[in-house]
Order: C-alpha cells, then sequence, then structure tokens
C-alpha cells in the first residue's frame, strides 16, 4: 500500500486555515473595530470644503462602543445645549463610517487617516451623498450657511 505524505508547512497552513474559519475570525470585522477605536474621542472640524475655515468650533465626538452600540454625538459650544445632533454610527465596510440615525436618512461617510496629515491625528471625511438634501441637511445642524451637493471635511484630534 502507498501512502502519500504531506508537507508539514502544507499540514500547518490547512489547520490554521481551518481553524480561523472555525473560529469566525473575519480580518474586515477587526479592522472595522480598530478603525473604530481609533475614531474614539473628540474631533474638531476644522475644514469643511464649502466654507473654508469654520468661524465657531464644531467638534464630532465618538463615544466608546457601550451596551447600545457605537454612537456620535455633534457639539456646538454657542449653545445652551451643545449638543447639536446624536445617534448611533457603524462601519459598514473598511473605511466607510455610517451615521444611522440622527439625520431624516442614513448618511455615509468615507474616511481616511492618510488625509489630511498622515497621522491618527487628523481624519478627512467625505460625504457620499445618496439621497438629494443630506449635505444640506449636515451644514444646517453644524450651523453653517451654504448649498451644497457634496461635503469633504478636515477633523483635527483634541486632546481628552
Amino acid at each position: 500500500m502507498l501512502r502519500r505524505r504531506f508537507p508539514p508547512a502544507l499540514v500547518l497552513l490547512l489547520v490554521v486555515g481551518l481553524a480561523t474559519q472555525v473560529s469566525g475570525c473575519d480580518s474586515g470585522a477587526s479592522k472595522r473595530a480598530f478603525q473604530y477605536s481609533s475614531l474614539v474621542g473628540t474631533w474638531r472640524i476644522q475644514r469643511v470644503d464649502v466654507t473654508g475655515i469654520l468661524r465657531d468650533t464644531v467638534r464630532l465626538e465618538f463615544l466608546p462602543e457601550g451596551d447600545s452600540g457605537r454612537a456620535y454625538r455633534l457639539l456646538r459650544p454657542v449653545r445652551e445645549d451643545p449638543v447639536v445632533g446624536r445617534g448611533r454610527v457603524d462601519i459598514p465596510t473598511v473605511g466607510v463610517l455610517r451615521m444611522t440615525d440622527g439625520f431624516a436618512r442614513p448618511l455615509l461617510w468615507t474616511f481616511n487617516f492618510d488625509r489630511p496629515n498622515g497621522s491618527r491625528t487628523s481624519v478627512r471625511f467625505v460625504l457620499q451623498e445618496r439621497w438629494n438634501g443630506d449635505a444640506q441637511a449636515f451644514l444646517n445642524r453644524i450651523g453653517l450657511p451654504g448649498n451644497a451637493r457634496g461635503i469633504e471635511m478636515d477633523l483635527i484630534r483634541e486632546r481628552d
């Protein structure tokens, strides 16, 4: 009887691959979790492409994941109640953040830590407008004039 032997490296690769499938390890899920943990904290909206430099300080805060999931708050200090928007967020794919509530319809943003300065202390968000009025709804919420179809904004991390 002829016995066929598999190289040990191939056997190890097959065992690791099978263990990964069985354990449910999803590298996409872990990347999304890492991206969200990198966003947790308070960010100052430094620039919005439709208006240039902001006169008032507007902050976007991502809260640590809790029992109700991931959440955000939009803050403007010039008001009695600084919270001008809040809701849940998720990261459906790597580099995409969805504000699932807080607006009439979900807002879908792509984000990139490599822009504007390539560090984890800044991030560029670009609104992927799916319906007319998404950009305007966001601008109205943060108190900026303008009539825009899309928004590109740079955020700078604030020290917590």
